[in-house]
């Protein structure tokens, strides 16, 4: 029986995914939540008078938090992801070679032998779901 390593390997990035932007996302906010809650209005008698009950200010808090969080990541996404994105796409040595072959192939200087190879590759990045 052959094992696919690639069926491993996309479990494994699977279960990373999975981990860092929903499990620990979730666990961080509720101890954010905790935390907040601990120090913020147990601490201090007259807000722990109005807010003494937990899930009442998780409630308020969720009411600010929720959208100034989706703001701050609509900023993010129209700003600052773009920039991102650009300096990954500098730094990508498949898009360099990619570029330096098509750039080759026009200016006549790309062998014969890396225009196939080019074409398989991109073939397979194609074809592989």
């Amino acid at each position: 029986m052959k094992i696919n390593k690639n069926w491993f390997r996309r479990r494994w990035l699977e279960g990373r995914y999975g981990h860092t932007n929903y499990l620990i996302f979730s666990l961080t906010l509720v101890n954010f939540v905790l935390i907040l809650y601990r120090f913020l209005i147990e601490k201090d008698p007259i807000l722990n008078e109005f807010l003494s009950d937990l899930w009442m200010f998780t409630a308020i808090l969720m009411i600010f938090y929720v959208p100034t969080s989706i703001l701050i990541g609509y900023w993010h996404r129209h700003t600052q992801l773009s920039t991102e994105n650009i300096i990954k796409r500098l730094e990508d040595p498949l898009l360099a070679h990619i570029c330096r072959i098509i750039l080759d192939s026009r200016t006549g200087k790309a062998s014969e032998k890396e225009i196939i190879e080019l074409k398989v590759l991109l073939s397979k990045i194609e074809n592989s779901k």
